[in-house]
């Protein structure tokens, strides 16, 4: 995205700091990113970038807090988020649900399950049957 500043740095910095699953640092995130997007589509899609290369970039351990921000983040701010999410949200999700732990990929799994009201159902359907077939023992896939 050509959106770039200062906000957008502190939003980076910020995003640096959620390593653990932290709740406030995940509404402070998801606050900071409806204050600096409004409802601007392009400067929503800065912010959406930043998300998804922390996902990309986070040590394995890590991916999940990155989609419970994702998550707040269409959640609670909805608008744009949910469009530009839906874009690349398959591999994405999927790149990620392939590279952690098995307890991950049950939180993972849940999840996804809660995203039926927010994703539109093209989307969810190219994720589904990947958690379907891959799905460790003892993770019941989403219905």
């Amino acid at each position: 995205m050509a959106v770039r500043g200062e906000e957008f740095d502190e939003y980076a910095s910020a995003l640096s700091e959620l390593v653990v699953n932290s709740k406030p640092i995940i509404s402070s995130l998801t606050m900071l990113a409806g204050e600096i997007a409004g409802k601007d589509e392009a400067r929503a899609g800065a912010i959406a970038d930043l998300i998804r290369a922390h996902i990309k970039n986070s040590p394995v351990k890590s991916k999940l807090c990155g989609f419970y921000l994702l998550d707040s983040v269409v959640k609670n701010l909805r608008g744009p988020f949910v469009r530009i999410f839906s874009k690349g949200l398959s591999d994405l999700f999927l790149q990620a649900y392939a590279r952690v732990t098995d307890a991950q990929k049950k939180s993972m799994a849940h999840l996804f399950g809660t995203w039926k009201t927010v994703f539109p159902s093209s989307v969810l359907d190219e994720i589904e049957p990947a958690l379907t077939r891959s799905a460790p023992a003892g993770v019941r896939p989403p219905v």
